[in-house]
């Protein structure tokens, strides 16, 4: 307000205009040390007149009593000086009883309150703890300030939330009403997890323990009972059963409760709690339990009083927060202050083995749990069982390694003679049949007749006997060993079977001409004229030198010979095909009783073939057939340079066969073992 200057007589009018009510007041300077003033109605005038203290100053401020109006009534305001008008305006009586219009938006994830009010004066909004009919303000105090004329809302930060947290909203003038309004005061307890860390558990002297939450509004009524933590941890107290404290305005009774500094007092309100240890700072116990000692029938529990009672043990055994009882109820009566012993008997389970202790006479509220640690206890027990069990595995382990390396010399040992006979003198097919000759003979320890390996001058070697009578030799050999005899088949071959079929159909034809009475030795002339004429047709062929045609010739002999005497699934002779370099479909209708391989995919069969004589004795299935599909995958490396365009899966392929064929057998050898004489 800026001061008036005023010599003379000096006139303020108030005048209310809906009702016409008005009232005046004159102020007259007398002297310098008094001041008349009058106040006008029109029901009465007051004149009085004000001395003055202090002579010195050239400004008087006047206060005087207010001028009653009706709120949101218009006052016209007319202040003049020796009739000089030197203010007229009008002014709207404020209603004082009036608060803002707002609205609350609640986003606990964030703890902010989105406040909105309507536009008009600056209004305030701060957040209080309802405690009755008493909204006090935080510490430190949270209040923020709306301009209406900047801005209609503003974010309040909520630093804790509690049911009994509140807004104030009101006008920013002095002793404006309140809009309180309290978001959370309809949820649930359980999702106010910060009413317990507001909280205060106060211990009033030594029998009464009181509780002090910020929030009295809603009435809040926690139950309270008795824990044992353990380990120094609060998150591991062990309930005490049957330890629910009565109590009144939330102080709960503790004149019969066992105070010791691991005694705690857990606080429950619907799902969660919180738990407080009082007893803390007292260091003075009526009694306590010295050592638990565990001995191999009994638990001996060493318990000290300073007045005469009755003790209490039983075992239990602990489950998270629980310790379930375990056995019968045992109790000592003390008579005089000394040490006295409990004796438990002891289980023979351990693990998570307790003792359980309290004062039954007179009675405390409480029970001590003691879980004493065994691990020392054990380690001989431990060390020895350990130090047993890997010597048994050792012993195991060396038993099974003498056991599969007895069988592979056995497989080794057993392994039947095979005669590989080659039928094409190219470098791809002789590279392909020397691969396979030198797995057989030095992964699966076959012997292996070929004759291109035959270097040396013994009498049967195949330089002193010739070509035909070394392989009906070997052939006979063979056979007498129930080995095996395999045809490497090419087109080569194809050729050549062709052309020793035309030659051994003349032969027959001028055979059933000859006489029927020649002698066995004509017999013999005759026939050693058949093979000598066949090993001269197949010399004919530019492909085959003189040795390989003649040995192949032959082994065709001796393989139709074979075939005519009906051995069609008996005889020893098997054809193969090497992938890339020949097919099975080259190979004769003639032959089709024959047994064929194309390798390598058909690799597994075919040493399945070749060991299908092999005596396992005592050796299992399982372990006979893991020695086979560890000797397949080292002659396999053996194939993989020399045969081209190879499957990659072909060996996994083949092995589940292996498997399957193993099984197949060892159920034929049960069936037929059923019908054995006894």
């Amino acid at each position: 307000m800026e001061p008036i200057h005023c010599s003379g007589k000096l006139k303020i009018k108030f005048r209310e205009l809906a009702t016409n009510r008005q009232k005046t007041f004159i102020f007259e300077r007398k002297s310098n040390t008094s001041v008349k003033w009058s106040a006008l109605t029109k029901k009465s005038t007051v004149v009085k007149t004000q001395e003055l203290f202090n002579t010195s100053f050239h400004e008087i401020v006047i206060q005087y009593e207010c001028f009653m109006a009706i709120s949101r009534n218009k006052i016209l305001i007319q202040v003049s000086c020796d009739r000089n008008m030197l203010i007229r305006t009008n002014v709207i009586v404020k209603d004082l009883r009036t608060v803002p219009k707002f609205s609350v938006l609640v986003d606990p994830t964030t703890h902010k309150l989105s406040v909105s009010v309507e536009k008009g004066p600056i209004v305030k909004a701060r957040l209080c703890y309802r405690r009755s009919d008493v909204c006090s303000i935080l510490s430190p105090p949270v209040e923020v300030m709306i301009n209406t004329s900047e801005s209609n809302s503003v974010n309040v930060s909520v630093p804790i939330i509690l049911p009994c947290l509140c807004l104030q909203v009101y006008y920013s003038y002095d002793d404006a009403p309140r809009e309180m309004f309290c978001p959370f005061k309809d949820r649930r307890l359980d999702e106010f997890p910060e009413i317990w860390s507001t909280s205060q558990l106060k211990l009033l002297g030594t029998s009464t323990l009181k509780w002090m939450p910020v929030c009295s509004y809603p009435p809040l009524k926690p139950s309270a009972t008795l824990c044992w933590h353990i380990y120094g941890n609060l998150a591991h107290c062990m309930d005490v059963p049957n330890s629910t404290l009565q109590g009144k305005k939330l102080e709960y009774n503790l004149s019969a409760v066992d105070q010791h500094q691991q005694m705690c007092v857990k606080m429950s309100l619907n799902n969660s709690h919180s738990i407080h240890c009082p007893f803390q700072s007292l260091s003075i116990h009526q009694w306590d339990v010295i050592d638990v000692v565990p001995s191999s029938l009994h638990f001996y529990v060493y318990i000290t009083s300073s007045m005469p009672a009755a003790f209490t043990g039983q075992l239990c055994f602990r489950v998270e927060d629980e310790c379930a009882p375990s056995g019968d109820v045992h109790t000592v009566v003390m008579t005089a202050n000394r040490q006295t012993e409990l004796r438990l008997p002891l289980p023979p389970l351990l693990n998570h083995l307790c003792v359980q202790v309290w004062r039954s006479e007179p009675f405390l509220h409480g029970r001590r749990f003691i879980c004493p640690s065994y691990t020392h206890r054990r380690c001989g027990l431990i060390l020895g069982i350990s130090l047993a069990f890997l010597v048994t595995l050792a012993v195991l382990g060396y038993l099974t390694f003498c056991s599969i390396r007895q069988k592979v010399s056995a497989w080794e040992c057993a392994t039947p003679p095979v005669l590989l006979v080659n039928s094409s003198d190219e470098a791809a097919h002789l590279a392909a049949v020397c691969s396979l000759a030198s797995g057989l003979q030095r992964e699966l320890r076959a012997s292996v007749r070929l004759a291109l390996w035959d270097h040396s001058s013994s009498q049967d070697s195949l330089a002193c006997l010739g070509p035909i009578p070394w392989l009906h030799a070997q052939c006979r050999a063979v056979q007498q060993e129930q080995g095996v005899v395999l045809i490497t088949w090419s087109s080569v071959a194809s050729e050549a079977f062709v052309q020793w079929r035309g030659e051994r159909e003349k032969k027959l034809r001028r055979k059933l001409k000859a006489r029927e009475n020649c002698t066995k030795t004509d017999e013999q002339k005759e026939a050693n004229k058949t093979y000598g004429t066949s090993g001269q047709a197949d010399g004919h062929m530019e492909e085959m030198n003189s040795v390989t045609s003649s040995v192949f010739t032959a082994t065709l002999s001796c393989l139709q010979a074979a075939l005519q005497q009906g051995d069609s699934q008996d005889h020893c002779f098997s054809i193969l095909c090497f992938q890339g370099l020949s097919s099975c479909a080259e190979i004769p209708t003639d032959l089709q009783h024959v047994p064929r391989y194309c390798l390598p995919q058909d690799l597994s069969q075919l040493l399945w073939r070749i060991s299908h004589g092999v005596k396992r004795g005592n050796c299992s299935s399982m372990l006979f057939t893991l020695v086979e599909c560890w000797m397949i995958w080292r002659v396999a490396r053996r194939l993989r340079a020399c045969v081209p365009n190879r499957d990659p899966h072909w060996l996994s392929a083949g092995l589940p066969w292996l498997m399957w064929t193993r099984s197949q057998k060892m159920n034929k050898e049960k069936e037929n073992s059923l019908f054995l004489p006894k």
